[in-house]
This record gives structure tokens, sequence and C-alpha cells, in this order.
């Protein structure tokens, strides 16, 4: 194990126009026991009072003595916030927690470094991925998945920041930049371990997710640029209790009706909002 008090990490989060959904993201950093932390507010030049939310609790997080940096300005989509973001860090790791996500709990980021080993330059914990109001645990896969999916998402990743720097988002990708970024993380020999803290409550309504169809084919074009042709591995076989969960989650009653079926493996969860 290794401590990890010396190191800084850098929380980016991406926003735009989410005055309703950024407060539970920076409340739940603002929480977090480890405070060797700064949060870079990425926003994509908000006009719907986004800013001011952003402002109070940049106030916060100096009373806390939180480092923190804000950027509201025009970009090109959100894979060119996270890079901006990138450039803009401080710490030794990085992580992306967007906006209306939350970390699970108190202590996460103090877990996931007290996990760190020597070698580790990223570490990818589990997240409870959110549809509407019902939610399920999203397991790790193994990591040699990545030939044929995104396997992970970058809200359970935590990665040194030299290797974004090396090797930066690519925003010519619009929907699966992180994917091709992690696969080539993975192609490069790069030691990528997965732990079992549960890192962070993943809003499901997300570009990736809304436009799933696009993702899928994104996809498919960075598998064939890395030499992994598969086109068998762009059919997602969708199980009978998926997609139950998938309309369940639309509506509040259903849900909660669902979470009683099947809540009590602790699988499931029911958003309580």
């Amino acid at each position: 194990m290794v401590v990890m008090e010396d190191y800084i990490l850098s929380i980016i989060v991406v926003c735009f126009n989410e005055r309703n959904r950024i407060e539970i993201t920076l409340k739940s950093i603002l929480k977090q026991s480890y405070k060797n932390i700064e949060c870079i507010i990425v926003d994509g030049g908000s006009k719907d009072g986004t800013m001011d939310v952003v402002k109070v609790y940049q106030e916060k997080f100096i009373r806390a003595g939180i480092k923190t940096k804000v950027i509201s300005e025009a970009d090109r989509g959100i894979y060119d916030a996270m890079k901006k973001g990138v450039e803009n860090a401080n710490g030794s790791w990085v992580y992306f927690l967007n906006a209306g996500d939350e970390f699970c709990g108190k202590e996460t980021v103090e877990e996931v470094f007290a996990s760190r080993e020597k070698e580790d330059e990223i570490l990818i914990g589990k997240v409870i991925f959110f549809d509407g109001y019902l939610g399920r645990t999203v397991e790790q896969s193994s990591v040699e998945g990545l030939k044929k999916d995104m396997v992970f998402c970058h809200q359970a990743v935590f990665a040194l920041k030299k290797l974004l720097q090396n090797h930066n988002f690519d925003i010519g990708y619009k929907y699966c930049a992180d994917y091709e970024w992690l696969l080539a993380m993975y192609l490069d020999g790069r030691n990528i371990r997965c732990i079992d803290t549960v890192v962070a409550n993943y809003d499901g309504d997300g570009v990736s997710n809304k436009y799933a169809d696009c993702s899928k084919k994104e996809m498919q074009k960075i598998r064939k640029k890395y030499g992994f042709t598969e086109n068998e591995t762009d059919v997602r076989k969708i199980n009978h209790k998926y997609r139950l969960y998938k309309e369940f989650g639309k509506y509040k009653a259903l849900s909660w009706c669902f979470y009683h079926l099947y809540g009590k493996s602790r699988k499931y969860y029911f958003k309580r909002v």
C-alpha cells in the first residue's frame, strides 16, 4: 500500500446548463474526508444560472481549503471540456465527476487511494448506474474486455495525470473519446487495476447513453483503428430483467415496485427523490 496524502487529486467537473444538477456533484466533493484535492469546474458557457450555483460552492471550497478553478466559455463538446480540465490540473492524479454524478460516500476518495499500490497508473472502481429512478451496481469486467467494448465508464476511473498529458482525449470523437483513451492505455501496457470500491452514483442521462446507437458506431470505428474488427461485438444482448429496469426506471411508482421485486439482492437501488 502507498500513502497518498502527499498527492493532489484533481477532480474535474464538466457542465453546461446544469443548474438543477450541479449542486449534488459539488456538494459530494465538498464532503470528501480526503482534503488534498482541487476542484476544476469547466462550464460550456451556461445561460441558465449554473454559474450562480458554482460561485456559491467556489466560496465554500475556498473556506474548506480546497483549491478551485472555474472556466466558463464555449467549447466543442464534453471531451473538449474534459481536455481543458486536464490542461489546468495541478494534481498528480485526475478524476472526472460530471454534473449530476456524485461520490457514493464521504470517504470514497480516501478508500480508493488507500488501496493504491506503487505500480498502479490507473485505478478503476465500481459505479451505481442510475437510469431515471432506478439504479444498479455496475461490476467491472476484465480489462481485456476493452478490446470488445467500453466495459468501464470514466466516472469509475482514477488516472495519473501524466497519462492524459501524453495522450489526451481525441475530440474528433463525439461520444466515446474516453473509450479511445482507455483502450490506448491498455494496449500501451499501462498498469490498470480494478478495485472493489464503489466510487460514484452515475447519472445515465449522459451523451453516450442518450445516443447509444451513435456510441456503438463510434466504438466500432475506434476498434477498427486499433485492429479489432469483429462485427459481433456491436450486438448487446439485453435480458428480460434489464428491459424491465429500463422501462420501469422512467416512472417513480413502477421503480418502487421493481426495487421491491429485485432490490433485496442489493444489485438494484431506488433513487429517493
